[in-house]
């Protein structure tokens, strides 16, 4: 079975490692980041894995703020230059491809970011990203 708040505190701890000087929150916030790259890591349910009933799975959002200036408003026609958010989203990528069986002392075999969705809104400019986790499924019946 998964300890998910060692989980949770885990990957905090190794996001405060890789993103220095950043805020780190446990828990969902929203806002952007204006001076400091912001980063949440928060816990969006749990499911078991369609034929597989012994295999529990449990998703979490992870969002990314960078660091931005005070986004312009006077772009050609509101055309804003999004390539801070795909690299924001590189950056994602990468440190969870390296992460993948990092976590197994929480009982979480392996995870994966599997999705990472852009926040085009000004207040907000940011990356949000779908982690799944694959671990044994405590509301299976063992033998």
């Amino acid at each position: 079975m998964a300890d998910l708040v060692a989980f949770e505190a885990a990957v905090a701890a190794d996001l405060a490692l890789e993103f220095p000087g950043a805020e780190i929150h446990r828990g969902e916030r929203t806002g952007k980041a204006t001076e400091n790259p912001k980063l949440a890591i928060f816990w969006a349910g749990d499911s078991e894995q369609d034929g597989r009933v012994a295999v529990g799975q449990a998703r979490y959002i992870v969002r990314y703020w960078p660091t931005t200036a005070k986004i312009r408003n006077d772009a050609p026609a509101g055309v804003r230059n999004t390539s801070q958010l795909q690299q924001a989203k590189l950056e994602l990528q990468q440190f969870f491809q390296e992460k993948q069986t990092a976590y197994l002392a929480t009982g979480v075999w392996f995870n994966r970011l599997t999705r990472v969705t852009p926040d085009y809104d000004p207040d907000e400019w940011g990356v949000e990203g779908e982690l799944t986790l694959w671990f044994n499924n405590p509301a299976a019946v063992t033998a």
